[in-house]
């Protein structure tokens, strides 16, 4: 007896672990939201900063075009940070609590938002 397969993760069910993020809910006319904040309740109570810093890179294939496409994944918003990930690519996502790395197969697209203290994934 064969146990029915599964679908693969996506991308933003990958990285949620790593960030310690939960999911927000699903709408049906939207994609399924996934999110962190990365202020504690001491912070909120007592005062406090947040530190979060992204980097894109090209997984795969090492080519210019795959270098300037990484480059320019990310971008300000007026809400805050803006990053559109296209695979192949990895994301790494620093944060106080330390490092986070998500690979984006090929294919595979999402946008990871920084968004006051928040950090936000949906897959597109």
């Amino acid at each position: 007896m064969q146990l029915p397969a599964q679908a693969p993760a996506s991308f933003c069910e990958r990285l949620a672990p790593k960030l310690n993020m939960k999911q927000a809910g699903s709408k049906p006319a939207r994609a399924t939201e996934w999110r962190v904040n990365t202020m504690g309740l001491g912070s909120h109570l007592f005062g406090g900063s947040s530190m979060v810093s992204f980097m894109v890179r090209p997984s795969g294939e090492q080519t210019q075009a795959a270098y300037d496409k990484a480059t320019k994944a990310c971008s300000q918003s007026p809400k805050g940070i803006l990053c559109r990930i296209e695979g192949p690519a990895e994301l790494t996502v620093q944060t106080k609590g330390g490092e986070a790395k998500g690979d984006a197969a090929a294919g595979e697209s999402a946008e990871v938002e920084l968004r006051k203290a928040a950090i936000l994934c949906r897959d597109l």
